[in-house]
């Protein structure tokens, strides 16, 4: 994909729903930052205080807020989409914060000197990115030594990412446009419409092991390489150490770190380069995900058939359904969620007639 038809189709996905975001939205947006900073025990103060940032992948510039709130003293806005750079400017705006610039580019080819930054804010990229594993590096290159990184990444395995998967290959061939109307007239939220547009629309969407992207960041030079173990109530690594037993149905959660740049590299012998493609690790869903889930989205798939709209509409459901149960501070229950894939399926086939 070149340039252009990727800023198109991310402007596509992404850029529609976050200038659909109002002031209100954006500050419920911001808000979970704050949860993880504060259940972690870090101060954002410490982080963000008299410091240069990047927002790398800045979207709808809730990053930028957070770190302005925190006393950043100038902001980088930086988005693939020029729409979201305008997007984010405006936001951060609106909450009385101008020491901002903004540019759009790729990246993996940041336009920027090495270690001009003190600190780098990738909250949900560069698995997003043809090449994960050259955004990272990009990253690490423009953090000065003793700098900070925000890095969230999506974790392997689980649940969730079976069932995002499964959704993908029933809308194969729906284009991001004809999906975002349809999910607006179902009369889903801003914030719903976004998450489904993340999940099912964008190109990449790969996931990690926390082996895998923890040797990587060491090899890069980092330290204090380890998962952040609390978060939002509905951050997937919380719920993972709040229920330890759900991690069969988590998978690794989510991948989030503070982490500090030393400016060594760890002498590992060639990289362990991160994969990209479609999905990223190749790591295969535990048995008794497939065994439990396989034939329901099997008779899921098979009641949509051909019916795009249909697919739309029964996919938002049992993401939906999903989400709401992963939301709430429970363990997860997987007869409920498989019981909740039936009934709609049972629906989509009278839909048929």
């Amino acid at each position: 994909m070149d340039y252009d038809k990727m800023e198109s189709h991310y402007t596509e996905v992404y850029g529609k729903t976050f200038s659909a975001y109002n002031h209100d939205d954006i500050g419920e947006f911001v808000a979970p930052l704050e949860d993880r900073f504060d259940s972690n025990g870090i101060d954002p103060g410490d982080v963000f205080g008299g410091k240069q940032c990047l927002d790398a992948g800045c979207g709808s510039g809730r990053g930028g807020i957070f770190m302005l709130r925190h006393g950043a003293s100038k902001v980088t806005l930086f988005d693939i989409s020029s729409e979201n750079v305008e997007t984010a400017a405006a936001n951060c705006e609106s909450f009385g914060y101008r020491s901002v610039d903004g540019e759009r580019g790729n990246l993996l080819d940041l336009p920027f000197a090495d270690e001009a930054f003190d600190v780098v804010w990738c909250n949900g990229v560069i698995h997003h990115t043809a090449d994960p594993d050259g955004a990272l590096t990009e990253i690490a290159r423009v953090l000065k030594k003793g700098g900070r990184l925000w890095l969230y990444v999506y974790g392997a395995g689980g649940v969730e990412w079976y069932t995002v998967r499964r959704l993908r290959q029933m809308l194969k061939g729906f284009g991001a446009g004809a999906c975002h109307a349809m999910l607006s007239l179902l009369g889903l939220s801003t914030t719903e419409i976004a998450t489904l547009m993340d999940d099912w629309m964008v190109q990449y969407l790969c996931s990690y092991t926390q082996d895998e992207l923890g040797t990587r960041l060491s090899e890069l030079g980092f330290e204090d390489v380890t998962v952040l173990p609390f978060g939002a109530v509905h951050d997937r690594s919380h719920h993972r150490t709040v229920f330890p037993r759900d991690s069969v149905w988590i998978g690794e959660g989510d991948l989030r770190y503070l982490l500090t740049k030393s400016g060594r590299t760890v002498p590992f012998g060639a990289p362990s380069v991160l994969p990209g493609g479609e999905y990223g690790s190749g790591i295969p869903f535990s048995d008794q995900i497939v065994e439990q889930l396989g034939g329901p989205f099997d008779r899921l798939s098979e009641a949509v058939c051909s019916s795009s709209t249909l697919g739309v509409a029964a996919a938002a459901r049992v993401h939906l359904c999903l989400l709401e149960q992963l939301d709430t501070p429970l363990p997860f229950d997987i007869r409920r969620f498989v019981g909740e894939i039936d009934e709609l399926t049972d629906l989509a086939q009278r839909a048929r007639g």
